[in-house]
């Protein structure tokens, strides 16, 4: 599960970046995905709160923490 950096909530989804196909849509529509837009960039943002609205991206965290963030993501733990 990830958790907010600013707030600390649960309600963060993953940004989704390109043209949204229907599938995307309906993801966004059901609250699965943020539409980030259609330009993608070097430096897009990975995920975002639906609480505070705040964007974040893994790769502005220090390393030690961006080790830390994406291997509790792959073991499903808080961070």
């Amino acid at each position: 599960m990830i958790i907010c950096p600013k707030c600390k909530s649960k309600d963060v989804l993953q940004i989704l970046y390109g043209m949204p196909s229907y599938e995307a849509m309906e993801a966004y529509e059901r609250k699965e995905v943020i539409l980030g837009g259609c330009l993608i960039t070097d430096n897009d943002l990975d995920y975002g709160c639906l609480c505070c609205n705040h964007r974040w991206s893994v790769k502005y965290f220090k390393v030690e923490d961006n080790m830390k963030f994406r291997f509790n993501i792959l073991m499903g733990e808080k961070v």
